[in-house]
């Protein structure tokens, strides 16, 4: 509890008017309203350092204001209070693997960037690699739409790789024969690269265990 909310605010009336017993009940009647509805959103005045005590209508004016890319009304509201707390900082450094890994975990996509150097790759591309699907609808197309948003324009993606493994198990001669294949799915085409991307590698592994 505050001190607007402890104070009584018939106490600061001028003495010559707390004769009138119209006003003094006006004042009071005007102090309970003004403790009820007023004194509760006061904190929220401080829009950027109450963000958790923002309305989501409130967050979504902030957004705007801030010009966030990719922010949509139906996130959920902590991915909204992460983008907003972090956007004077991507904005500042937009064009950057920094600021696109930041994107990525604010929205909670588990995603790893590899630059081609890292790699082996041809210079100036990147590769995208997750195991980590995500359940929202849309998902991948957000990713890659987020990924042209933020990354350089030099650095061009290469590959998307989606990691989903399935196991497959048999027993020959005493041995146990294990099966880990990765699915390749076909997920667009680069315009700067004009090849297709692919989300997943297609790899099997095999492993001799003694029984």
């Amino acid at each position: 509890m505050n001190k607007l909310e402890q104070a009584s605010y018939t106490a600061i009336f001028p003495e010559n008017l707390k004769k009138y017993k119209n006003l003094t009940a006006f004042s009071k009647s005007i102090e309970k309203i003004f403790k009820t509805y007023i004194v509760e959103k006061i904190k929220t005045l401080a829009l950027f350092y109450n963000l958790e005590a923002q309305e989501d209508n409130v967050l979504d004016e902030i957004a705007w204001f801030f010009n966030i890319d990719k922010y949509r009304v139906d996130l959920d509201r902590e991915i909204k209070i992460k983008l907003i707390k972090s956007a004077y900082w991507v904005h500042s450094k937009k064009g950057t693997k920094a600021a696109v890994i930041s994107q990525l975990k604010n929205l909670n996509y588990e995603v790893r960037i590899q630059e081609w150097f890292e790699y082996g790759g041809r210079p100036f591309t990147f590769k995208l690699t997750t195991a980590n699907e995500s359940k929202e609808k849309d998902w991948l197309k957000n990713v890659l739409s987020l990924i042209e948003e933020y990354k350089n324009v030099r650095s061009i993606l290469e590959a998307f790789y989606l990691l989903k493994e399935k196991k497959y198990e048999y027993h020959v001669l005493g041995y146990k024969e294990v099966f880990i294949s990765r699915k390749r799915v076909n997920a667009g085409e680069d315009i700067d690269v004009k090849r297709n991307l692919f989300l997943g590698a297609y790899k099997q592994i095999r492993k001799e265990i003694v029984k």
